[in-house]
């Protein structure tokens, strides 16, 4: 379950929220037609909200298509779709940032003036230089050109798809892990690993769609100075990927220096997702701060007032949900990460006899339910590692510290349950010393007198697990 939450939150967090930038910029280009009367979104959005929906549904269908192809034919070239979709992203976010520019720098006009200067008269909470840029901002939105307009809302969501394109494939790919092999199908493991799969991925829609609407109406310049930020820096490890790709395939070379600047950056890609958690907080703390006092025309009557008290307290409540969002990710990328990667060491064998060529064990030593680790070193030099366990207080499951699907890592226990070290299966300990599944590797062993002895030949046969 861990493991899919944090593959997912990895793999897609980056992107997904460099999209929820690029749609906090649309609206603060197309947003709104009054910053302090809006009583419906204007018709600017929803045009704008139309392109950026094809963009993640187009995004999200390719995603789907191409995780199905690499699982089922070898026609596919991860490295060549990589190179394809880093370098599309990378001209892409130059154009974005372009009409960025050129929309921000664009002077107000005419009845727009006019209309701006009037209601930065007219509010009566003005004490905040980012309250009245808000106001200004919004109107100047709508005196964008149809020249600007549209290429504006094609390469917004065209960077918005090829992001998601490029990064959803990788969270995708955790499909693959809900079946484990020898494990049946429909089992308590199956079923929590399906929950941390849907568990990321809610967590990254809600953070997204929060964050999205916590930053609506904010100021152009600065959302632009977010943006700017966020698609360089993604921009520049899309462009270590070409690099990567291209080196790898000896299309170029690199010196001794620029090699080890790629190797940093390769084993450095975490910045992508802290510049980018760092600038959705920086969207949450401005939008605490600007409705905390929201804008009031002295005009406004009863009805009016609470509108807009009602619109801020609403804000408020999205931004603390991304909020909330961002630190669940930035724990699925630290002590989630750890937590999944980490291995317990084996514990220590314990001491047995050998005798007639048998390795010999007191019961009284293994009949507590808990799992014993013993070792032998073959006249090879390996050691073979085997456990016993006593199993619903009668019998005794002994078995190989290996299984026949994970190999030698062996197992370890943790609340009186046997788990893989490997895949992190815990055992039915009912089923130790019978094959099949993720189970030790069965080892003949017999009772009598108050001893259990495993042959040392047998021991010595199992010596090819452990080489």
């Amino acid at each position: 379950m861990l493991g899919q939450f944090v593959g997912v939150t990895q793999n897609a967090a980056p992107a997904v929220l460099l999209v929820s930038l690029l749609w906090i910029w649309q609206t603060a280009q197309f947003g709104v037609d009054s910053a302090d009367s809006q009583t419906r979104e204007s018709g600017e959005l929803a045009t704008t909200r139309r392109f950026f929906g094809s963009g993640v549904a187009l995004a999200v269908l390719a995603a789907l298509v191409l995780t199905f192809l690499r699982e089922t034919t070898t026609r596919i070239n991860r490295e060549l779709v990589s190179l394809g979709s880093a370098s599309a992203i990378v001209l892409v976010t130059g154009a974005v940032l372009v009409l960025g520019l050129v929309g921000t720098t664009r002077p107000l006009t005419g009845a727009y003036r006019h209309s701006a200067h009037r209601r930065r008269i007219h509010l009566t909470r003005v004490d905040s230089a980012t309250s009245r840029r808000m106001t200004v901002e919004a109107v100047n939105g709508q005196d964008l050109p149809d020249s600007i307009k549209l290429p504006t809302r094609v390469v917004c969501s065209a960077l918005t798809a090829l992001v998601l394109f490029a990064a959803l494939p990788a969270a995708f790919l955790q499909f693959t892990s809900f079946l484990v092999p020898g494990q049946p199908a429909f089992s308590t493991e199956t079923l929590l690993r399906v929950v941390g799969f849907i568990l990321g991925a809610a967590t990254l829609a809600l953070s997204a769609f929060a964050l999205a609407k916590a930053g609506e109406s904010l100021s152009r310049r600065f959302v632009l100075l977010l943006l700017t930020v966020g698609t360089l820096v993604y921009a520049f490890w899309q462009a270590v990927t070409i690099i990567q790709v291209m080196f790898s395939r000896r299309l170029i070379t690199l010196s001794h220096d620029v090699f080890m600047a790629l190797v940093w950056a390769v084993n450095h890609q975490g910045v992508v997702l802290f510049t980018l958690t760092t600038l959705g907080t920086a969207v949450v703390i401005v939008c605490l701060k600007i409705n905390a006092h929201p804008p009031i025309s002295p005009d406004a009557n009863a009805a009016q007032t609470r509108l807009a008290k009602a619109r801020a307290l609403r804000k408020i409540r999205f931004a603390w949900v991304g909020l909330a969002g961002i630190a669940a990710i930035i724990l699925a990328a630290t002590l989630g990460a750890w937590l999944n990667e980490y291995t317990p060491e084996l514990s220590e064998p314990e001491p047995f006899t050998i005798s007639n060529n048998q390795a010999i064990i007191p019961l009284e030593a293994v009949n507590d339910g808990h799992m014993h680790r013993f070792a032998y070193t073959t006249a090879s030099g390996v050691e073979v590692r085997f456990i016993v366990v006593m199993r619903n207080g009668v019998s005794y499951g002994v078995g190989l510290d290996a299984c026949e699907i994970c190999g030698s890592t062996g197992y370890y226990e943790r609340d009186g349950n046997i788990i893989c070290r490997l895949c992190d299966v815990i055992m039915n300990i009912a089923t130790i010393g019978f094959r099949g599944g993720c189970n030790p590797i069965p080892l003949d062993h017999q009772i009598s007198d108050g001893q259990l002895s495993v042959d040392l030949d047998d021991l010595e046969a199992a010596s090819g697990v452990f080489a």
